[in-house]
């Protein structure tokens, strides 16, 4: 019997491994915060989306209700981001404004993986103004971890019907604002 399986199938001394897709953490810059981390992502995931019925639904091309209310649609980003100083891994996400210098970045150099992001959110707005930064990391690309599957927890986050190709076992995803100054 191995480390995690229970003589009863019931309980175990360890999570398997396939666990720590739930550990990574949607972020968004709190008001007047700002977020940094190294890039995980080889190149931004993004989508057009609508705030509907009081959560982030992603815009679907035919019927898509949110049209039908007149919500607005705009587009939004997401990269990996890792804190060496932390070890956690989150899903930042980001506006139009700041994933331009994120698109240059990836335009210049052919990946974003390994760089380092610093977000910040103007004003006391919990939905101000987003501007970032990017620059070089100090990391070997290779020696960082992996990148999550950002398309595949997006469709398990939004739960889509006909999705299930992209995240075949719902998953949790934990929405947090994210403390000043890094991933964690």
């Amino acid at each position: 019997m191995g480390r995690s399986e229970s003589s009863d199938g019931v309980f175990a001394r360890r999570a398997p491994a396939s666990a720590a897709d739930l550990d990574y953490q949607l972020m968004r810059v709190p008001a007047g915060g700002k977020l940094s981390g190294t890039i995980l992502s080889h190149d931004l995931v993004c989508a057009r989306v609508h705030y509907y019925q009081r959560r982030t639904t992603p815009h679907t091309d035919g019927e898509c209700e949110a049209c039908e209310h007149k919500t607005r649609l705009e587009w939004k980003g997401w990269v990996a981001v890792w804190s060496p100083q932390t070890r956690v891994i989150g899903i930042l996400e980001l506006t139009k404004r700041a994933m331009i210098p994120l698109e240059k970045w990836f335009d210049e150099h052919r990946t974003l993986r390994g760089a380092v992001v610093v977000v910040a959110r103007i004003g006391r707005d919990i939905n101000g103004k987003l501007f970032s930064t990017i620059h070089p990391g100090s990391i070997d690309r290779d020696l960082l971890p992996k990148s999550p599957n950002i398309e595949q927890l997006l469709a398990r986050m939004w739960r889509r019907k006909g999705w299930e190709h992209i995240a075949p076992e719902p998953k949790q995803i934990i929405r947090m604002d994210a403390t000043e100054g890094g991933v964690g």
